[in-house]
Order: structure tokens, then C-alpha cells, then sequence
């Protein structure tokens, strides 16, 4: 930079510029750029301290072991609603008409400790159950909803399909998919 001193004459101005020039800009070479710099004297400092809590804020907003717990025991509560129901229906000889049928055959049987948690989502309404299925083409169950959580309709979530397969969907997926067909007789 070159600063006139009088008539004629010039003297050059040099700044050492050292690595740590490019990190603090307060190295300045005008009034005007004073002024722009020190808009931005903050910008490097702030964006390094963003930048170290990232990884905070991925720890605080990722799942937690008590999500990840959440979720594994609904899909595990549709996967034993939906073994239930087909472990009845072989036995029984038909399929469950009713919450209170199936919960009662849940409560009695062999595994009925492992089942309830299952069951009390079934007793409480957390989850939707197409009753009185029609479960006579074994081939073709795996298409069809047997049972869905309660908010699946409106948000998406995890539905049982009638081979005891446990499948996540959207809303749009939903909406489209075929519901397990009810007895004819």
C-alpha cells in the first residue's frame, strides 16, 4: 500500500503477513476495511466453536439406547401379535374375532410371559387388528396387513403383515396396501 506524504513523494506501507494473519484478521490496511473486518473479526471464532459442538448436538439429537429400546420392542409387540394370531387360528381352527378372544388365548398360553407386553398394547389399543381373517391362502399372507399400530394411518409406522412379518411403511405405502381379507363364512 502506498501512503502519499507530499508532492510527489510516496512511501510504501508492507504488512509481514504470517500464517496466523489468515486466521485473525485484524490486520488491516484501511480505516474502511477496519471497519469491514472488524464486522467479521468473530466470524472464525464462531464458526470453530459451531464446529465443536457439532458432535454434541449429534449425541444429544441421535437416538438414544431408550429409543432404539422403544422401537425394537414395538416391532417385537407386532411380531407376537401377529405370531399369536396365526399360532390361534392352527390351533383354534379359526381366526380370533375379537381383541378379548385373542388376548385371553395370549394370557393362556405356553409362552404367555414372553406375550405380555403384546398383549397389553392389543388390550389398550395401541395397535389395530383386522379380525376374522381369512388365512386359507398360506401362500399369499406376506401381502396382506394383518395388524398395525394405532398411528400408522395418519403418520406412518410399523405394520405386522399376515406371515408375522414385521415391515415399516409410510403413510403412502399404507394407504396402498392391501388389508388381510375377512372371512367369508
Amino acid at each position: 500500500m502506498r501512503a502519499q506524504l507530499g508532492e510527489g513523494q510516496f512511501v510504501t506501507k508492507m504488512t509481514v503477513r504470517a500464517h496466523f494473519d489468515l486466521l485473525l484478521p485484524c490486520f488491516v490496511r484501511s480505516d474502511r476495511e477496519l471497519d469491514v473486518r472488524m464486522s467479521n473479526r468473530n466470524t472464525l471464532p464462531r464458526f470453530l466453536m459451531c464446529l465443536s459442538l457439532l458432535p454434541a448436538f449429534w449425541l444429544f439429537t441421535g437416538c438414544s439406547a431408550e429409543q432404539e429400546d422403544a422401537v425394537r420392542q414395538r416391532r417385537d409387540n407386532l411380531s407376537k401379535l401377529g405370531q399369536a394370531y396365526l399360532d390361534m387360528s392352527k390351533s383354534v381352527g379359526h381366526s380370533p374375532k375379537t381383541s378379548d378372544t385373542l388376548a385371553a388365548w395370549m394370557a393362556e398360553s405356553e409362552d404367555s410371559a414372553t406375550r405380555g407386553k403384546a398383549r397389553d398394547c392389543l388390550v389398550e389399543g395401541d395397535v389395530i387388528v383386522n379380525w376374522d381373517g381369512d388365512l386359507s391362502d398360506a401362500d399369499n399372507l406376506g401381502r396382506y396387513v394383518l395388524a398395525f399400530e394405532a398411528a400408522t394411518p395418519a403418520r406412518g409406522g410399523y405394520v405386522v403383515l399376515g406371515d408375522a412379518v414385521v415391515k415399516s411403511m409410510n403413510v403412502k405405502d399404507f394407504q396402498a396396501a392391501a388389508m388381510l381379507p375377512q372371512n367369508q363364512e
